[in-house]
């Protein structure tokens, strides 16, 4: 692995949804930066709830 800087971009499903993910990916290669994988993932309950360990409840993230 190199030395560069690596940044995680998160787009939430509203984003998705409203059709933005090209925008805001088009976003940052104009500023310089090298898209180097792309995953399109619809998180599961027990995957949200294992995101924050020290979190001692998340259930206002569902409803």
């Amino acid at each position: 692995m190199s030395n560069k800087e690596r940044t995680f971009i998160a787009i939430k499903p509203d984003g998705v949804q409203r059709g933005l993910v090209n925008k805001i990916i088009k976003q940052f290669e104009q500023r310089g930066y090298k898209l180097v994988a792309i995953k399109m993932v619809q998180a599961s309950r027990q995957h949200l709830e294992g995101a924050n360990p020290n979190s001692p409840s998340i259930g206002f993230y569902f409803y």
